[in-house]
């Protein structure tokens, strides 16, 4: 997640706690929630326990799953998957999730990258952070644009740069391991 405004999050850090809060329904105990500021970054390991309090305003950038083990519901009754959830749900540390004023971050899955007045090469997509030129061509903020392979844009104001990461690549060059 690549929050744009200061955000709330709530994060359980320490799995047997979430665990027990599973079983008793008492929250407070197994989260910690904080506010994540603008322009930081939030990785979030498959297993982790993770939920976003209201108002926040983010990109989330993610590996290619359609899994999602819901394991509370803030009371809106949609189904829950307690049994799969307690089998994956991993211990974490937001010290090691959590990264401020993120520039770059890069993991197998995808790259990301703050970019301002810059040359993209594709394949890639961009979103705006704020409202300049793309190509020459008037842009917006929080519009989004993909380059295709073998394309170049000139970028005249501040990006978010989304590209493939090592796993795609390797894949996609054949490398099959």
């Amino acid at each position: 997640w690549f929050f744009l405004k200061e955000s709330e999050v709530a994060i359980g850090e320490d799995d047997e706690r979430v665990k027990k809060a599973i079983e008793t329904s008492n929250w407070n105990d197994a989260l910690t929630f904080f506010k994540p500021s603008p322009k930081s970054f939030l990785f979030l390991p498959a297993g982790t326990v993770h939920a976003l309090g209201p108002d926040s305003f983010l990109i989330e950038v993610q590996e290619s799953s359609d899994l999602t083990y819901r394991i509370h519901d803030w009371g809106r009754g949609r189904k829950l998957h307690l049994d799969k959830a307690l089998k994956v749900i991993r211990k974490v540390n937001i010290k090691d999730i959590y990264h401020e004023n993120v520039k770059r971050f890069d993991c197998e899955h995808f790259r990301i990258r703050l970019m301002k007045n810059e040359i993209s090469e594709g394949f890639s997509v961009l979103i705006t952070l704020e409202s300049g030129r793309i190509n020459g061509k008037g842009v917006g903020k929080y519009e989004t644009f993909m380059v295709p392979v073998g394309e170049k844009v000139e970028i005249e104001c501040k990006v978010l740069e989304v590209k493939l990461g090592e796993f795609f690549l390797k894949y996609q060059s054949g490398d099959r391991s």
